[in-house]
């Protein structure tokens, strides 16, 4: 209720005061509902990481108890938080692991809401490649330029022209690693 009033410092509060209420009696699924409610209100905060921290530990333990509505609610919002900080690879696989239960448990809201999550991800991931691609073009281009302009002998404007572009590919690649699915890479 605190979330959606915008109080977030006192919604955070009576999350904690629940958090460690549940864990003192041993209530393995309040434990997981507050986890999971620390980890929905820092993901409205933008404080992804600590989202992906809470909300992990309520998939823990909603593995734990055999709760399947809660692993696949906790599967989307993992993806839905590693979407918001660009791991799209990740994203995609979680979401990709809440769907069937969804479709299992026959939750047609959360399977609907599941398909709208996976869209935005390849259309991030697609955005994404083609911002690496106007990148490239860009550089490409730049040393194009700059070779063709050298007053050296055609042989050496092309080594340095292949040595420019050897340097931009190692540094695409690099970008490639850190930031895209494995299966573009």
């Amino acid at each position: 209720m605190f979330t959606s009033l915008g109080e977030y410092d006192t919604a955070k509060e009576c999350l904690e005061k629940a958090l460690s209420i549940t864990i003192q009696i041993r209530e393995r699924k309040g434990e997981a509902t507050s986890y999971g409610s620390l980890g929905t209100l820092f993901t409205s905060l933008g404080e992804y990481d600590k989202a992906k921290d809470y909300l992990e530990k309520a998939l823990a333990i909603k593995l734990q108890i055999g709760d399947k509505n809660g692993e696949a609610t906790s599967y989307g919002n993992l993806g839905t938080v590693l979407k918001s900080l660009g791991k799209y690879d990740k994203a995609k696989d979680y979401l990709e692991k809440a769907l069937p239960i969804k479709l299992q448990i026959a939750d047609k809201n959360g399977e609907a809401t599941l398909y709208g999550n996976l869209g935005t991800v390849f259309k991030s991931l697609g955005e994404y490649i083609a911002r690496l691609k106007n990148i490239l073009r860009k550089h490409l281009l730049s040393v194009y330029k700059l070779v063709t302009k050298m007053e050296k002998p055609p042989a050496t404007k092309t080594l340095e022209l292949c040595l420019c572009l050897f340097v931009i590919m190692i540094r695409l690649k690099n970008i490639l690693r850190k930031h895209l699915p494995s299966k573009y890479k």
